[in-house]
């Protein structure tokens, strides 16, 4: 059961439809959802630092910064207050948070307690100093413990699910935590492994086959390829997806985020949900 989901909020659409696709677990779960805003304090400093080059404690610099400061808080507040009302009208317990620093560092934080965190597959958290998606996504990824739902601009229902499975830990924890937060009886789960050897990959999915059932009784396909999973999902799958489960593998222990995996392709795709664990 998911009890706690985390949004972290922008002025963008992306956020409003994290907004929807976490309202649709949260009235069928009974959750609370978290909205929460960061003001890139750091970020307004470094620009007013270079667009206005004067001394720390300068009289119209400090002026700057605070009329900055300010008008991110703001907008902030009405974001907050846009939130709270849509919770509001839709019976769901909500909580609102405003807080200063770099986002993905307070977005870390928090995610530590929160079941869920949803975030679009864009965001704009430096809505304050810059109009250019930010990377908060990618950062996030190379450290949360927290599964993440990353969302397209655009929301629908989610009834169509592939599972991308290749045994991992982490696509093991990712088909877990997918499971135990479904509630849709009426979900079409495809398996969907690349192995080299197909006998392997069957026994593997006929287990996980078997621990989904265990949770919910519903239908799952099982394909198995050998081919570059990329390839085998851009060309059959994707289109039919409502989301995409996997897991995240961090690329050397300092956790980069890796050129080129399954997770980077779906969110330079963005037009297709992912439910991503490391």
């Amino acid at each position: 059961m998911i009890r706690r989901i985390l949004v972290p909020m922008d002025p963008s659409e992306y956020s409003k439809s994290a907004l929807l696709y976490a309202a649709n677990i949260a009235q069928k779960q009974q959750s609370e959802i978290e909205g929460m805003t960061v003001i890139d304090i750091p970020d307004i400093e470094d620009v007013v630092t270079t667009f206005l080059p004067l001394p720390q404690g300068t009289e119209k610099r400090i002026a700057h910064e605070n009329e900055m400061i300010n008008d991110a808080r703001q907008k902030s507040g009405k974001l907050l207050h846009e939130f709270g009302t849509f919770c509001d009208e839709h019976r769901i317990f909500c909580t609102r948070r405003q807080y200063e620093g770099k986002p993905e560092n307070v977005i870390l934080k928090e995610s530590k307690f929160f079941d869920l965190v949803i975030i679009g597959m864009r965001t704009y958290f430096d809505f304050e100093t810059d109009y250019k998606a930010g990377h908060s996504l990618e950062k996030l990824l190379n450290h949360t413990i927290t599964p993440i739902m990353a969302v397209p601009k655009k929301f629908r229902q989610v009834k169509k699910v592939l599972i991308a499975y290749d045994g991992s830990m982490p696509a093991v924890r990712a088909m877990q935590r997918f499971v135990h937060m479904a509630v849709n009886s009426e979900f079409e789960i495809t398996l969907l492994m690349q192995a080299e050897n197909e006998e392997n990959a069957m026994h593997e999915m006929n287990n996980a086959e078997d621990y989904i059932k265990r949770y919910r009784d519903i239908p799952i396909k099982k394909v198995w390829t050998r081919n570059n999973l990329i390839t085998v999902v851009d060309k059959d799958f994707i289109s039919q997806s409502d989301i995409v489960v996997c897991g995240f593998h961090s690329n050397n222990i300092l956790g980069k985020f890796k050129l080129g995996s399954f997770p980077k392709y779906l969110i330079e795709r963005n037009d297709t949900a992912a439910f991503i664990c490391q």
